[in-house]
């Protein structure tokens, strides 16, 4: 299956707006995609800066997009900015910059090539948030742009064809408050086949597009799965 790439990078865009939702009895997803997610649930309202490592291994009887990446969102669910790495049929691996939310409503930038990898950064203050891939500045964002009164922050990984695979890697290089560490996550969320691990500092991202799969929550830690993670976003 084909998909034409500004329907594809949309529903990348939105899927950290997505993902999450549960109810008291069952979690659920609405993603149209095979996903994993990793939640980062602190005060990204002021300075902040992550850095990861993002390797996303070529996968060549792949018949459509698939993509890594570092998502600042709204608690509300209602507007984000990411910046990233996405594959597509016969094509190289390239960093990308997307947003959804603000005055443009959508936004997709491609960023260059990472082969094999490249550290994918989001940095903010109280005013701005810039993106950087391989250490170079690749688009900047004002704050009172896009409606993130609760932002917090999702590691995702996206396969869009049923059959498809992905097998992706983030490296923590730094993840800081005001200048300060931040636990590394231990908690994650699966859906159609995509399945988070972590080992060291590094989260792994790998499985089919299957429908059906399961969709959970789980421990990053123990692989213990439930319908929600402690301080998770309702």
């Amino acid at each position: 299956m084909r998909m034409r790439m500004p329907l594809v990078l949309a529903a990348i865009a939105t899927f950290g707006l997505l993902c999450v939702a549960s109810s008291p009895a069952k979690v659920t997803t609405i993603s149209p995609d095979g996903e994993a997610t990793v939640n980062q649930v602190h005060d990204f309202s002021g300075d902040f800066d992550l850095i990861y490592k993002a390797t996303l291994k070529p996968e060549p009887t792949n018949t459509s997009w698939s993509m890594l990446s570092i998502a600042l969102l709204n608690i509300a669910r209602d507007s984000g900015i990411t910046v990233g790495i996405y594959a597509g049929p016969k094509l190289a691996i390239a960093g990308f910059t997307s947003t959804n939310g603000g005055a443009a409503r959508f936004s997709f930038r491609r960023a260059g090539p990472c082969v094999p990898s490249c550290t994918i950064e989001l940095r903010g203050d109280a005013a701005t948030v810039r993106a950087f891939i391989g250490g170079r500045v690749v688009a900047s964002w004002t704050r009172w742009s896009y409606n993130m009164p609760q932002p917090y922050v999702q590691l995702n990984a996206e396969v869009t064809a049923i059959g498809d695979t992905i097998d992706a890697t983030l490296v923590q290089q730094r993840a800081m408050i005001n200048g300060k560490a931040i636990p590394f996550p231990i908690c994650g969320f699966t859906t159609q086949g995509v399945e988070p691990t972590a080992v060291g500092d590094a989260l792994h991202f790998r499985g089919k597009r299957t429908p059906g799969a399961r969709v959970t929550y789980l421990s990053l830690v123990t692989g213990a799965t439930g319908d929600s993670c402690p301080a998770l976003p309702r």
